[in-house]
């Protein structure tokens, strides 16, 4: 049976009141990331480096390896680009497109949910979306993430629409939706990937009316747009040495002792991690989603079932070492876990009462309540801004600003979000192998006179050393989250 008239003839209609609780949640959870984005929090180490290379780059350059060891689909940085070039550059024009791929997010995830869900578990799945920790920062977040998961939703939709009889426009749909795809979003590659399995699998069961060979012209239209991406973009950035290292622990292995497997499944279990579940929720969570994968499959319920092929395709490119498993690069699936708990659920629920449907429900959700607060409070990750603007202030004519070399980033963007003239600014060198080369550097920039020593992205222990060093008085110093600045004496 076609998945999408089993869902409308299988689900009753929602009452009033689900409608109107729906409705609260809906609005509650678009207020809270709208509380977030105005918030305007400072731009944190991975959005500075991203947005130095919408400013400092060329159009034609972005399709290029990116500066400061970034990666990011070159969809989102044209979007980017163009904000920046219409409203100027600050954390709300780099932040627009995410804060409204989000909004869109919470809208297209509350559509699927009512096609799929019974009432209480249509609720519970809204809930754990509208409320997410994760969804609800990346709403906020100059980054690509927000992105991963309005593609995953769309996949689902238009799978959707294609199995359906009187679907409309289906093969423009997915020819566009498969060819652009790749070009916003990394992960959306294994989307294509199931979408395209999905739909082969449809094909051969006669549940869909488009020829063979039309679906196969479709699939190379893919392949084509995926492989220019990659020679342009993937293929470059992957010969970054800092990003090889830095992810290099986050790829699985195949297990050949009890200490390797260990760490194989310690790595599968970090799946779940972009749902901010507590890291003891793992397995419970896996185990959910293969249940409700188990029961989409046993009523042909193609579209959920769906949504668990990414699952089995993550480890395979991970073994591979194409895709890491890491909480942010995972943040695609977290829609798909919520829908496939909340479909397990209800399978599993169905004939208990009602009381124990909520029971069990609750204890699900309170991960999620006790991560509530969270929710109605700012995000701070590194306020560089507050530190600069009170530098600024409090400066005197001509007194020198040292800038250390790990707020080198920071100082460059902020320079220009605040229009600073970089006069008697001097951004320090590397040293790696401590901080006797700063002090010196220091010492002879400033001369024995006042001067100020601004700090981003450097720990205590290693400010401390730097000030003991210098043996100079310390007149006045302001500190805030992952930045410092000290107005050091004569």
């Amino acid at each position: 049976m076609n998945d999408s008239i089993q869902s409308s003839k299988s689900k009753p209609p929602h009452s009033n009141s689900i409608y109107y609780v729906s409705s609260f949640f809906i609005v509650v959870g678009l207020l809270i990331r709208l509380f977030h984005f105005l918030n305007n929090r400072s731009l944190w180490i991975d959005e500075q480096s991203l947005a130095l290379n919408i400013v400092e780059q060329g159009w034609l350059e972005l399709f290029g390896q990116l500066d400061y060891n970034q990666v990011a689909p070159i969809g989102f940085l044209f979007i980017s680009k163009i904000s920046v070039s219409l409203f100027g550059f600050g954390e709300t024009t780099l932040r627009l497109f995410p804060f409204i791929v989000s909004c869109f997010s919470l809208l297209t995830f509350n559509w699927i949910a009512q096609k799929y869900l019974h009432s209480s578990f249509y609720l519970f799945s809204l809930f754990l979306f509208s409320f997410s920790v994760s969804e609800t920062y990346y709403a906020h977040e100059f980054k690509p993430y927000g992105v991963d998961v309005l593609v995953t939703l769309l996949s689902v939709c238009l799978l959707h629409n294609t199995l359906r009889p009187d679907g409309k426009r289906k093969i423009v749909a997915l020819l566009l939706f498969g060819v652009i795809c790749p070009w916003f979003s990394f992960p959306g590659i294994f989307n294509l990937t199931a979408l395209g399995m999905a739909l082969l699998y449809a094909h051969f069961r006669g549940k869909l009316d488009i020829p063979l060979a039309k679906l196969v012209g479709i699939g190379m239209a893919w392949i084509i747009s995926i492989g220019i991406g990659y020679f342009l973009v993937i293929r470059l950035n992957s010969n970054s040495e800092y990003l090889r290292e830095f992810w290099n622990d986050n790829f699985l292995v195949l297990p050949h002792d009890y200490v390797s497997l260990y760490a194989s499944v310690q790595l599968l279990l970090e799946i779940p991690s972009g749902t901010y579940f507590p890291s003891e929720w793992g397995a419970l969570l896996l185990v959910s989603v293969i249940v409700g994968a188990d029961a989409a499959w046993k009523r042909g319920n193609d579209s959920i079932f769906f949504l668990f092929i990414p699952f089995l395709l993550v480890p395979l490119a991970s073994l591979l070492e194409l895709y890491p498993i890491y909480e942010r690069l995972l943040n695609f699936v977290v829609p798909s876990i919520y829908l496939l708990t909340a479909y397990s659920l209800q399978n599993i629920l169905h004939e208990r009462s009602k009381l124990t449907r909520m029971l069990i429900l609750l204890i699900f959700l309170w991960p999620c309540l006790s991560l509530s607060p969270k929710l109605v409070k700012p995000f701070k990750r590194q306020e560089f801004r507050s530190v600069l603007r009170f530098v600024e202030e409090e400066r005197g004519e001509n007194e020198p600003v040292y800038v250390h070399y790990k707020a080198e980033i920071a100082f460059k963007v902020y320079q220009q979000i605040l229009h600073i003239d970089p006069k008697d600014h001097f951004i320090g060198s590397y040293d790696k192998v401590g901080t006797s080369k700063i002090a010196n550097e220091f010492q002879s920039l400033t001369k024995g006179k006042r001067a100020w020593l601004l700090y981003a992205k450097a720990e205590r222990s290693e400010q401390m050393a730097l000030l003991k060093m210098l043996g100079r008085p310390i007149l006045r110093k302001t500190e805030r989250n992952g930045a410092s600045a000290y107005l050091i004496g004569p």
